[in-house]
Protein backbone atom coordinates (compact mmCIF):
# COMPACT_ATOMS: atom_id res chain seq x y z
CA UNK A 1 0.00 0.00 0.00
CA UNK A 2 1.10 3.51 -0.73
CA UNK A 3 -0.65 6.60 0.61
CA UNK A 4 -0.13 9.85 -1.27
CA UNK A 5 -2.02 13.12 -1.48
CA UNK A 6 -5.21 12.46 -3.45
CA UNK A 7 -4.39 8.78 -4.08
CA UNK A 8 -4.00 5.34 -2.48
CA UNK A 9 -2.21 2.56 -4.35
CA UNK A 10 -2.97 -1.07 -3.55
CA UNK A 11 -0.49 -3.63 -4.86
CA UNK A 12 -1.44 -7.30 -5.00
CA UNK A 13 0.42 -10.39 -6.18
CA UNK A 14 0.79 -11.32 -9.84
CA UNK A 15 1.06 -7.76 -11.19
CA UNK A 16 -2.38 -6.63 -10.00
CA UNK A 17 -2.57 -3.03 -8.79
CA UNK A 18 -5.35 -0.56 -8.03
CA UNK A 19 -4.76 3.19 -7.99
CA UNK A 20 -7.63 4.82 -6.09
CA UNK A 21 -8.36 8.50 -6.76
CA UNK A 22 -11.86 8.63 -5.29
CA UNK A 23 -13.68 6.86 -2.49
CA UNK A 24 -12.33 3.79 -0.69
CA UNK A 25 -14.23 2.10 2.14
CA UNK A 26 -12.99 -0.68 4.38
CA UNK A 27 -15.50 -2.54 6.57
CA UNK A 28 -14.38 -4.91 9.32
CA UNK A 29 -16.26 -6.14 12.41
CA UNK A 30 -19.32 -4.04 11.57
CA UNK A 31 -17.41 -0.74 11.31
CA UNK A 32 -16.60 1.16 8.12
CA UNK A 33 -13.48 3.29 7.69
CA UNK A 34 -13.37 5.64 4.72
CA UNK A 35 -10.83 7.41 2.55
CA UNK A 36 -11.75 10.16 0.13
CA UNK A 37 -9.51 12.07 -2.25
CA UNK A 38 -9.59 14.95 0.22
CA UNK A 39 -8.46 12.85 3.19
CA UNK A 40 -9.14 9.88 5.44
CA UNK A 41 -11.27 9.32 8.48
CA UNK A 42 -9.29 8.73 11.65
CA UNK A 43 -7.98 5.15 11.94
CA UNK A 44 -8.46 4.38 8.22
CA UNK A 45 -4.75 3.75 7.64
CA UNK A 46 -4.48 1.70 10.85
CA UNK A 47 -7.28 -0.58 9.72
CA UNK A 48 -6.49 -0.95 6.03
CA UNK A 49 -2.80 -1.73 6.59
CA UNK A 50 -3.83 -4.90 8.44
CA UNK A 51 -4.81 -6.29 5.01
CA UNK A 52 -1.14 -6.72 4.09
CA UNK A 53 -1.14 -10.14 5.74
CA UNK A 54 -4.48 -11.27 4.29
CA UNK A 55 -5.68 -12.61 0.96
CA UNK A 56 -8.57 -11.72 -1.31
CA UNK A 57 -11.16 -14.52 -1.28
CA UNK A 58 -13.75 -12.99 -3.61
CA UNK A 59 -13.99 -10.08 -6.01
CA UNK A 60 -17.19 -8.64 -7.44
CA UNK A 61 -18.53 -5.54 -9.13
CA UNK A 62 -21.58 -3.69 -7.81
CA UNK A 63 -23.88 -1.58 -10.03
CA UNK A 64 -22.03 1.00 -12.10
CA UNK A 65 -18.44 -0.06 -11.42
CA UNK A 66 -17.77 -0.28 -7.68
CA UNK A 67 -15.15 -2.97 -7.08
CA UNK A 68 -15.74 -5.10 -3.96
CA UNK A 69 -12.94 -7.24 -2.53
CA UNK A 70 -13.61 -9.61 0.38
CA UNK A 71 -10.63 -10.78 2.44
CA UNK A 72 -9.95 -13.90 4.48
CA UNK A 73 -10.14 -11.88 7.74
CA UNK A 74 -13.79 -10.96 7.07
CA UNK A 75 -12.95 -7.45 5.89
CA UNK A 76 -14.51 -5.94 2.78
CA UNK A 77 -12.82 -3.28 0.69
CA UNK A 78 -15.01 -1.21 -1.65
CA UNK A 79 -13.37 0.87 -4.38
CA UNK A 80 -16.26 3.15 -5.20
CA UNK A 81 -17.09 4.39 -8.67
CA UNK A 82 -18.82 7.68 -7.94
CA UNK A 83 -21.04 9.70 -10.24
CA UNK A 84 -18.62 12.53 -11.02
CA UNK A 85 -16.98 13.04 -14.37
CA UNK A 86 -13.51 12.16 -13.09
CA UNK A 87 -11.50 8.96 -12.83
CA UNK A 88 -12.21 7.03 -9.63
CA UNK A 89 -9.66 4.26 -9.94
CA UNK A 90 -7.30 2.50 -12.30
CA UNK A 91 -7.12 -1.28 -12.30
CA UNK A 92 -3.80 -2.57 -13.61
CA UNK A 93 -3.66 -6.23 -14.65
CA UNK A 94 -0.13 -6.85 -15.86
CA UNK A 95 0.28 -4.62 -18.92
CA UNK A 96 -3.47 -3.93 -19.19
CA UNK A 97 -4.93 -0.81 -17.54
CA UNK A 98 -8.64 -0.27 -17.00
CA UNK A 99 -9.66 3.29 -16.09
CA UNK A 100 -12.94 3.72 -14.21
Amino acid sequence: MCFAPYRVDLVFAQDVKIKVFGQLDYTINGRTYAWREDGAQPRFADQITTLVTHSVVTAAVEPRATLVLAFDNGGVLRVVEDVSNYECYHLLLGEREIIV
